[in-house]
This record gives C-alpha cells, structure tokens and sequence, in this order.
C-alpha cells in the first residue's frame, strides 16, 4: 500500500513540473494537439538527457503599448541545447524590447513537422523556425552546395564563414530562401558513422551493404550503389527506429547521441576525421512579412539575441555535448574506431558523384554558374585548411 501511495504522489508530482512554451504558458495550436511537456533540468526520461538552463529566467517586465506576439517553431525536444537556448533567447528577447516582443515556442513538432518546416514558415504559420537545409526537399538547391557530403569543411566556424562568404559573392543563394530570411547560420557538427550490435563496424563503403539509416539524404543514391539505404525517420523516432531495428545506423554528429540518449543503443562509432563525412548547415529563419510589421529596432533585436545564441552554440553548448557524447560511448564500453587519412579519403571519394549531380541538378534547375560556385567553396575549404582552421 505505501508503495502505490508513493507511486502516485510521483506521479502527480510530475505532471505538475510540466512546463509550456517559452517561459510563458502556450497554448498548442490547434485543439486535437496536447501542450508540448517540457521535463524540469534535471529529469531524465530515460531516453533523452536533459540539459541544464545557461540563465535564470528573469520576470516579465509589464509592457506599455503594443505587445507583438511571435510563433518559434523547433522540431526538436525543448530540453536539449536547442530547445534550452531558444526558451533563453525568448526571454532575453522579452526584457530587451520591455515586454513589447513574446516569443511563443513550439517543440517537437507541434507547430510544423520536420519536413515542413520551411514551407510553413513561408506561409506565415510561424514567424520563426529552426531549420536544417534540406529537410524540405525541393526548396533549395543552389545552398545545398555547403552540405554536400565529403566536401572535407574543417571545422564548424569555418563552414559558417565559407556559407556566409558565398551567400555574398552569389546573391543567388540568399534569393532562394524566398520569404524566409536567414537571420543567422551556422554548420551543424561533423558527421560520423553510428551503427547497432544488429550491425557491424563500417570502415569502408562496401561495409554498409544490407544497413538501413539515418543520413543526409544526399547520400541516397551512392548508399543504393552499396546495398544500403538511407531511411527518413523523423526526429521523435530517431531512438525508437534504432530500438525496433527498423534501422541500425545513424550517420550523424555526437550531439544528436548524447542529446537524444542514442549511444546506448550503439555498439561501433567510426570518427571520420575532423571534417567528417559532412556537415548539414542550421538557420535560424525568420518570416520576412512577419519581420517587416515590427518596429525596425525589435527586429535587429530578435536578430542580435540569435546571433549571441549562435556564438553560444559555437563556442560552449556544441564543443561541450561532442565531448560528454565520446566519453558516454567509452562509458558504455562502446567500440570507437577513429579512420586514417587514407581511410577517410576513400569516403570523400565515395561522395565526389553526389557532388556532379548536384552540379548538373543546380544547372538544370537554372543555375548556370553552379560549378563556379561549387569551385569557389573547395577553393575556401582549401584556404581554411591551409590556415589549420580546425574547431
């Protein structure tokens, strides 16, 4: 009997922690969803790690005059990196324009799928999104040229900068985002090779015959040329997908492992190098309409709040979840496998037809400088590498 009276104390306990949104209570957006739970710091759900809060929350301050409201779409939980900064820059947002700008954040798909993230936000069904390049396949070709797979980036300030760099050498790029400014970028970490004990260790290309997994979709063809397939799976099912052996892989950056409690599912970690097998590119977007009805010196603030966000991510939040991602595989005994140079370079070569299709795709879709721009990118990545910018 004492134990069922504890249980259910526990029980109510949680539910009573659940929080909503960004700081202040939101609701879902249509009646048929349930509020997006958001678990206290230091819950553990057991299969996603919670990550601790960077600032204290301040009080609202009481506004006078018109308060706009904005809608923050994340695709992702809201207790891991993303979702920690994004309820902070929320708030930050709030006390720097006196209580004139709310943020509303809606996680794990609540607002707008993985998928249609894009295509929502240029709709106006919200007016901020987190958005990783690609995921609405379609929409952009000519900036896909930063994500393609071994394109040996060196580090993620530097793919910030080679994007930035050629979004101002070639307007092109900045025009394709359409009614969706890019209010800041940054590359997302480099991406390595994850595979389950209902697998094996992959070395080479040839050892992902018959393996099923996560990736860039970029990577679909070539891994159809091996036997493999690169399956969709959305955010929410990443461990579940890992858990049922409807996939055995994640080709993937450590913060997804740790963030999402992938690694104990894992049996073999191949590391690809510094560069990785890649780097899929992160904005943060903003709809231009929804933009232009603020007052101009909020806008520059939401803007400003997400560049110190970026910087953050940059320089604490990412370097510090890579490294408890490697030190929790070696805590469960996982087996890591870092490639040579050689090694490495038999995948970078396994990619190069990704990278002259997407020449021929970029020119058939109307871009007819596309392998100017594509040379010019590997010009910079050898320029970065040359001044050993790696990070």
């Amino acid at each position: 009997m004492k134990k069922l009276i504890l249980v259910s104390i526990l029980i109510m306990v949680l539910v009573s922690t659940a929080l909503v949104g960004c700081g202040a209570k939101t609701t879902a957006p249509a009646p048929a969803q349930e509020p997006q739970v958001i678990p206290s710091p230091q819950q553990q759900t057991g299969k996603f790690l919670a990550i601790e809060p960077k600032v204290a929350p301040a009080p609202a301050p009481e506004p006078t005059g018109k308060v706009y409201k904005l809608r923050y779409n994340d695709w992702g939980p809201a207790f891991i990196d993303l979702g920690v900064r994004a309820r902070e820059m929320a708030q930050i947002v709030n006390e720097r324009t006196e209580g004139h700008v709310e943020i509303e954040c809606y996680f794990a798909e609540s607002l707008l799928k993985r998928a249609d993230t894009y295509r929502g936000l240029e709709a106006g069904l919200a007016d901020m999104a987190l958005y990783v390049l690609g995921t609405n396949g379609g929409v952009h070709q000519i900036n896909r040229v930063i994500d393609l797979p071994g394109n040996g980036v060196p580090g993620q300030t530097a793919q910030r900068d080679i994007y930035y760099k050629l979004m101002e050498l070639y307007p092109e790029m900045a025009k394709e985002y359409g009614n969706g400014y890019p209010m800041v970028n940054r590359g997302l970490p480099a991406e390595h090779i994850h595979t389950t004990d209902k697998f094996k260790q992959v070395i080479t290309p040839d050892d992902i015959a018959g393996l099923k997994t996560y990736a860039n979709p970029l990577w679909s063809k070539q891994f159809e040329s091996k036997g493999a397939a690169v399956i969709s799976v959305p955010v929410m099912e990443w461990y579940t997908s890992l858990e049922r052996n409807l996939t055995q892989g994640m080709f993937i950056h450590w913060l997804v492992m740790y963030s999402f409690g992938i690694n104990e599912l894992i049996k073999y970690h191949t590391i690809v190098g510094e560069s990785g097998l890649g780097m899929q590119s992160i904005t943060f977007l903003f709809n231009r309409d929804s933009m232009a009805a603020l007052p101009p010196e909020y806008a520059e603030i939401i803007r400003q709040a997400f560049i110190e966000w970026n910087d953050a991510a940059l320089a604490v939040d990412d370097p510090v979840t890579i490294q408890a991602g490697i030190d929790q595989a070696k805590e469960y005994g996982n087996t890591i496998v870092e490639l040579t140079p050689a090694q490495q370079q038999v995948w970078f070569d396994f990619a190069k037809p990704i990278h002259e299709q997407w020449i021929a795709d970029s020119e058939k879709a109307g871009y007819s400088n596309a392998r100017e721009i594509y040379n010019t990118m590997m010009d910079l990545v050898e320029e970065y590498k040359a001044k050993g910018h790696l990070d």
